[in-house]
């Protein structure tokens, strides 16, 4: 073998060698980067289980609670139970709630609140016939002139004879207006006519007497 051939023969040899290492040392790079991310894999999954060992599987109810929580579930409950002392347990019409002019405040539907009796507007003498129109209730109180401050009763026992009297027959309102205070004019008026009788009375008596006794003697 001559000596160019050797070396063509060696030189091919060492190009091959050298392509083979190189390829190796690819092959092995790329199993050790494999191995790296395989640790790195691992050693999070071993932290993960090693966390889910922390993990406390007991039940809430077996749970024990802390000092400062269990003083404040004391004091929620305390308050809790003042808060419901003050309440009534179940609202009944007409035993544990009251009633407003009589009606329950319970049920569905307005409260028609009535009015009580007030002073109603005065009447002239003239027209005190109006008050026989009237709706009032009971103990309501208007004044004619000249008459006095009548006052309305639900009943009717008394004649009606438009002065100290008046009666109405509203539905619902059924009564009579009575005088309840005579005016100074109604009084002085009265006791004019009361002279005036008592006048006549003194000066016809006599006359009427002697009639009489002529009549039967």
């Amino acid at each position: 073998m001559s000596l160019e051939t050797a070396i063509s023969t060696l030189t091919t040899a060492s190009t091959a060698l050298t392509t083979e290492v190189a390829t190796s040392k690819t092959n092995l790079d790329t199993a050790t980067t494999a191995l790296n991310t395989a640790t790195t894999t691992f050693q999070a999954t071993t932290t993960k289980v090693d966390a889910l060992n922390l993990v406390d599987n007991t039940s809430d109810v077996d749970k024990p609670i802390s000092t400062a929580g269990a003083a404040a579930n004391t004091q929620l409950q305390t308050n809790i139970d003042q808060g419901l002392a003050t309440k009534q347990d179940t609202l009944v019409s007409g035993s544990t709630i009251v009633t407003l002019n009589g009606e329950s405040l319970l049920g569905s539907g307005d409260i028609i609140i009535a009015r009580s009796a007030t002073s109603l507007s005065s009447q002239t003498y003239d027209n005190r016939g109006q008050l026989r129109l009237e709706s009032p209730v009971i103990d309501d109180s208007v004044v004619v002139e000249g008459i006095g401050m009548f006052q309305w009763v639900d009943t009717q026992e008394e004649p009606d004879e438009d002065i100290t009297c008046f009666s109405t027959y509203t539905v619902g309102h059924v009564g009579q207006w009575l005088l309840a205070i005579p005016a100074v004019d109604y009084i002085d008026a009265t006791l004019l006519l009361n002279k005036s009788l008592l006048a006549r009375h003194a000066t016809e008596e006599p006359a009427r007497f002697a009639a009489y006794l002529l009549a039967n003697t």
